[in-house]
């Protein structure tokens, strides 16, 4: 078959295929473009209901409140799902009139062919002063189309979407609201909650601070901080997303409620959030468990109708803790909020830091740069601080905070003032003080300022503070730098030995290994602390390091370019559970400063610097060489034996000596 020909059949197959398709079963078809509901504009939609099988289902959208609606159950207006809705709308909304069959054409008689007669499918859309509705009939020839007829037209129509499947499940029960409230958690201002039988009012009073919304302030039973974290995902979450598994009943009355252990319930949760500048409050009320469906309760909100069957286990137990569980235990609330400048002050140890040019200073005892990494450990440790107990009403005076022994205090970013205004002082973004030792277990006693409670605080906050500026300072000791620097002489001395290494036009002595120093001299080069200590004077015997301390190493540098000599070092002093002591000679003149020394610097600090004597294993040796003879002759009893010479100046017969 030559593909001319091919080629032909397959346009006349394909004319066919589209005949079968879009014939209509005979009758002659016109085109037709628009939506089945003509305008349609899902934001217009004031109403809509569909009807399936005989079984009507109406939706409404509540005046005033576009994002709401409501579906009629039993005669009565009940909370529907949006998010259903707004999928049932778009559904509608995208269909499409694909072909249009001119009710001539067709015949009343011949409507059932279609799926239109009997009526049992029915869309109604009432729109902003229109009204559409449309029969629904059976699907049509190609995949995802519908016949559908709107009811004030003859034509059968031929839309694009298989709208009658699309909707066929979609009762009332699909579409009602499953949860009681369906709030966002991050608008809720305000939460209480009661329990039965308390005769003192709520059991717990939460409100959102108005300052800062990530912030929660309780009221009762305690004034002070609630855990953010807590709140936005556990207990708010367990109340707003609370939902139903079932509808237990609806239209309930006031005598129906002891049914349902709702007359006196188990807790009655209130929720607040601002809403068209006006407070909104709504009450859910928990009542008895279920019969015979474990773990669930009823619950309905207060001044509706409807009661509804949840799974309650997370609400019970979030609503039947102890309220202290969720109170802040973080110590400072302070989050990542920015934080420019620090002033900690803890008995005689004080020190005060500033951001500069994204670089943390010290200010104050002394001036210097400081580690980026060891500022923002030290701040990790502090924003992650928990307290271990609070004291509510505290006195001041007897836990140390009416004159504290300490303090932090931090700063945000300064702000630039108008032009023509005076610059401010910034207001504390946190404040600490820092009161006597705890009398219940290591730590102390601390608050912030201006807070209604005290709190017991472990060591750590202490820690943080006597340690002043030293945990923040670089880690690198020396940080001298090779460059064109050559080492001239290394000095070592421990336990009274002192090893004196000089190299003389470029050589070392002899057996003295060049790399061995060269690595020494590194290290000490290269020192880096533990941990900072403080001032040296005055302590010089505590911390071991007078004198030569207990192994003292000494490197000069010459530089080959200018044949300046520089004497570096470290003195080692005593021990520490993370090593030792050891204070830095720069210059030759000691270092002000202590800090502890790693272990594993000590090794190689101490590390050979000569080549190895070589020890030769005993069976390895080789045999001594024979002793020789000595001069004169041998006194033997051999008659057999050589002689040797006669005597001094003899003639030795180096002939053979037979038997």
């Amino acid at each position: 078959m030559n593909v001319k020909l091919t080629i032909v059949l397959l346009l006349i197959l394909a004319g066919l295929t589209v005949v079968v398709l879009l014939g209509d079963r005979g009758p002659e078809v016109v085109k037709d473009e628009g939506l089945l509901f003509p305008q349609f504009v899902a934001a217009d939609v004031r109403g809509l209901s569909w009807s399936s099988g005989g079984v009507e289902t109406a939706v409404s959208r509540v005046e005033g409140k576009p994002d709401e609606w409501t579906v009629t159950v039993a005669g009565l207006e009940v909370p529907a799902d949006a998010d259903e809705i707004e999928e049932v709308l778009s559904e509608v909304g995208r269909c499409n009139v694909m072909r249009r069959i001119p009710a001539g054409e067709v015949g009343v008689e011949a409507r059932a062919d279609y799926g239109l007669t009997p009526e049992t499918r029915k869309v109604r859309v009432t729109m902003r002063g229109a009204i559409v509705e449309a029969v629904l009939g059976v699907a049509g020839v190609m995949r995802d189309t519908t016949y559908a007829r709107r009811s004030t037209e003859d034509d059968v129509l031929l839309v694009d979407h298989g709208l009658a499947e699309a909707i066929a499940d979609r009762g009332a029960e699909k579409v009602r609201a499953r949860r009681i409230l369906d709030w966002s958690v991050y608008d809720t201002d305000r939460m209480s909650v009661e329990r039965a039988g308390a005769t003192d009012g709520p059991i717990l009073v939460v409100e959102r601070s108005a300052a800062e919304r990530a912030i929660f302030l309780a009221t009762v039973p305690y004034r002070g901080f609630v855990d953010p974290k807590l709140m936005e995902s556990e207990l708010l979450p367990a109340v707003l997303q609370l939902e139903a598994s079932e509808f237990a009943a609806d239209g309930v009355k006031d005598g129906d409620l002891p049914k349902y252990g709702l007359d006196a319930p188990r807790f009655v949760v209130a929720v607040t959030k601002r809403e068209g500048g006006q407070s909104v409050e709504r009450r859910v009320l928990v009542g008895a468990d279920v019969p015979e469906k474990e773990g669930m309760v009823y619950v309905m909100e207060s001044g509706r109708p409807f009661v509804y069957a949840c799974v309650g286990q997370k609400l019970l137990g979030h609503l039947g803790a102890d309220p202290v569980k969720w109170r802040d235990r973080n110590l400072t609330r302070l989050g990542w909020k920015p934080v420019d400048r620090i002033v900690s002050k803890y008995g005689d140890v004080s020190f005060e830091a500033e951001r500069m040019t994204a670089e943390w200073n010290l200010v104050s005892p002394e001036k210097m740069v400081l580690d980026e990494r060891a500022v923002d450990d030290w701040f990790k440790v502090l924003r992650e601080m928990e307290v271990e107990g609070f004291i509510d009403a505290p006195d001041a005076a007897a836990l140390g905070l009416a004159e504290p022994r300490g303090e932090i205090v931090l700063y945000p970013p300064k702000v630039k003032p108008e032009e023509g205004e005076e610059e401010k002082p910034a207001e504390p973004v946190v404040r600490i003080l820092v009161g006597a030792d705890r009398d219940d277990g290591p730590g102390v006693y601390a608050m912030l300022a201006g807070a209604a409670s005290a709190f017991r605080v472990g060591p750590a906050l202490p820690d943080l503070m006597k340690d002043g500026h030293q945990r923040l300072r670089k880690k690198a000791v020396l940080g001298v730098d090779f460059g064109t620097k050559e080492v001239t002489s290394l000095r070592r001395a421990k336990a009274g030995e002192t090893e004196d290494l000089t190299r003389v036009e470029g050589v070392w002595p002899e057996g003295v290994r060049g790399a061995a120093v060269t690595t020494v001299a590194k290290e000490v080069l290269d020192l880096t602390a533990v941990r900072w200590v403080g001032k040296a004077e005055g302590h010089e015997e505590e911390y071991g390091v007078a004198g030569g301390g207990w192994l003292e190493c000494r490197v000069k540098l010459r530089d080959r370019d200018t044949t300046v000599e520089t004497e570096y070092g470290v003195v080692v002093g005593a021990e520490t559970e993370g090593g030792r002591f050891a204070r830095a000679i720069r210059e030759g003149r000691a270092e002000p400063d202590v800090f502890v020394l790693s272990p594993a610097v000590l090794v190689k600090l101490e590390a050979p610097l000569r080549e190895p004597e070589k020890v030769v294993p005993p069976d390895e040796a080789e045999d001594p060489p024979p002793p020789e003879e000595p001069d004169g002759p041998k006194d033997t009893d051999d008659p057999k034996a050589p002689e040797g010479p006669a005597g001094p100046g003899g003639d030795e017969d180096p002939g053979d000596h037979g038997d």
